[in-house]
């Protein structure tokens, strides 16, 4: 029986990860995309500081490339704090059904199994 609560333990574990990692990928490409488009627009010529031209376009496309990167990090964060809580249950859940298998006589489990 002890294997197969370390086994729960390890499936409800194993995916932990998934939210913090998207929340680092999403981060980093708001990021990457807004430098992108930044560089992009410096290397083009596009940026005067006297007028709002084609600056103003490019300024706003790296701010909605970074807006869309906190977005997904916000949206990772959600994610993984409704799986800690999830988790949580979980865990509780497998012990408490373990508390009550070891309670059991011998006899109930045969015939449970």
């Amino acid at each position: 029986m002890d294997e197969q609560v370390v086994e729960a333990d390890w499936t409800t574990e194993r995916w932990m990860r998934a939210p913090r990692v998207g929340a680092s990928v999403a981060t980093s490409a708001g990021f990457l995309c807004a430098s992108v488009i930044l560089i992009q627009a410096l290397g083009a010529g596009e940026v005067d500081l006297g007028g709002m031209g084609a600056t103003g376009s490019s300024l706003s496309l790296a701010l909605t490339a970074l807006a869309l990167g906190i977005v997904g990090t916000a949206f990772c964060v959600a994610v993984h704090v409704r799986a800690q809580a999830i988790t949580r249950q979980r865990r509780v859940a497998v012990d408490r059904l373990v508390d009550r298998l070891r309670t059991l006589q011998p006899g109930v489990l045969r015939a449970i199994s």
